[in-house]
């Protein structure tokens, strides 16, 4: 089985769809990863905001197109090194098992996962900031409480005059100043 097996061969030449696993040039600069970096980028985002049942399916598939391309995951292997004027390189190269490969997989969908979030809550809250909300046609009730309140404003002009006490607009609520009494206070 090769999710288990470990490979005890050692790899001389790289494959050019080769996913090279480690740190430094060799990994920045070999067409594998860079492949495998934008195939990261294009489901990093589905990656993160899956349920986390559907986050192996994801991991998978990049795995299942690493491989359909001819790529393997693999790192260095120092114990085994070669000299010579016809190396490539002076060291070999080991694949990975595929749940090692798998590993990898989901260790780069989740790498800068906080600031990707960041960016696109970021987005989702500026696209509803910039967005204004449809106009309507006032209903019947809005067109009455209209007015009501301009009945209620001839009304409190009218009782202001006598020195009375002024209403609020319908739907304010309560209404009381600091100074009022309880008998002063208009509940609407």
């Amino acid at each position: 089985n090769s999710a288990t097996r470990s490979s005890n061969s050692v790899i001389w030449e790289l494959q050019e769809n080769d996913v090279l696993c480690g740190r430094g040039a060799p990994t920045n600069f070999h067409f594998g990863n860079q492949s495998f970096r934008e195939l990261v980028q294009e489901h990093q985002a589905s990656y993160i905001v899956s349920k986390r049942s559907d986050k192996p399916a994801i991991a998978w598939k990049l795995f299942d197109i690493v491989s359909s391309r001819g790529g393997r995951f693999v790192r260095r292997n120092k114990a085994c090194t070669r000299q010579g004027p016809a190396c490539n390189s002076s060291f070999g190269w080991e694949e990975l098992t595929e749940k090692q490969a798998y590993e990898k997989i989901c260790q780069a969908l989740r790498e800068g996962a906080p600031e990707l979030r960041r960016r696109m809550f970021d987005d989702i809250r500026g696209q509803h900031r910039h967005v204004s909300p449809p106009k309507m046609e006032a209903s019947e009730t809005e067109i009455h409480r209209d007015q009501d309140n301009e009945n209620r404003e001839s009304q409190n002009e009218e009782g202001r005059a006598r020195g009375i006490k002024s209403l609020p607009p319908q739907g304010q609520g309560i209404v009381a100043d600091t100074e009022d009494t309880p008998e002063d206070v208009f509940a609407v």
